[in-house]
């Protein structure tokens, strides 16, 4: 759209409601010489509706959770959430990976729409701390007979562990080197020679 106009301010007419507009202005005088433009204004889009992004903080949380990100626009329109951080944590819909123990940082963002105005971006910093997860051990046979063999195992959970080691002990005395973790979070023990007959704390 270009005009004219005597003076300032001025008004610009035939504005369509939520199309986009940038403005630049050139001066012109009776000579007549016009000047080079402006530079662009800030972008507009006329009959929008201004709207807010309500953006609850997840807090901390450890890692291996899996959190729903939950925000709402006054709009009602829906809500997109992009990640800052993406070496500590991913976004995907309103589902939230944690991918490093760390500061995770998300963006809400609503853009609008013919009749609303883009929502300021709210972001969200909470803290991605280390998990302490769960051990359970069991036995293949509890209680055993004399001379059978036996196995235990170890499993990690709340998250599944996969990386590190078990060191097992047979009433409180360490056995044998620490045994590493399987790709599903287990680690075995299989006493030799097998135990005799009596009552044993085995621990992971």
């Amino acid at each position: 759209l270009t005009g004219a106009c005597a003076t300032s301010p001025c008004t610009v007419n035939g504005l369509a409601n939520g199309t986009v507009y940038t403005f630049t202005v050139t001066a012109t005088n009776s000579a007549p010489l016009t000047g080079l433009a402006s530079a662009a204004s800030n972008s507009i889009r006329p009959g929008a509706t201004a709207q807010t992004i309500t953006f609850a903080n997840p807090g901390t949380q450890n890692f291996g959770a899996t959190p729903t990100l939950t925000a709402t626009a006054t709009s009602g329109l829906p809500v997109t959430f992009t990640t800052a951080t993406p070496l500590v944590c991913t976004v995907a819909g309103n589902a939230l990976t944690l991918v490093a123990v760390g500061t995770c940082t998300i963006n809400a963002d609503q853009i609008g729409d013919a009749t609303r105005a883009s929502a300021p971006t709210v972001p969200q910093t909470f803290a991605v701390q280390k998990a302490t997860p769960t051990i359970a051990v069991a036995s293949s046979a509890n209680p055993s007979v004399n001379n059978q063999p036996l196995t235990f195992t170890a499993t990690l959970t709340n998250p599944v562990t996969t990386t590190g080691t078990v060191q097992w002990s047979v009433n409180a005395t360490n056995v044998g080197a620490a045994v590493s973790l399987s790709a599903t979070g287990t680690a075995t023990f299989t006493p030799s020679p097998v135990l005799a007959v009596g009552s044993y704390i085995v621990k992971a």
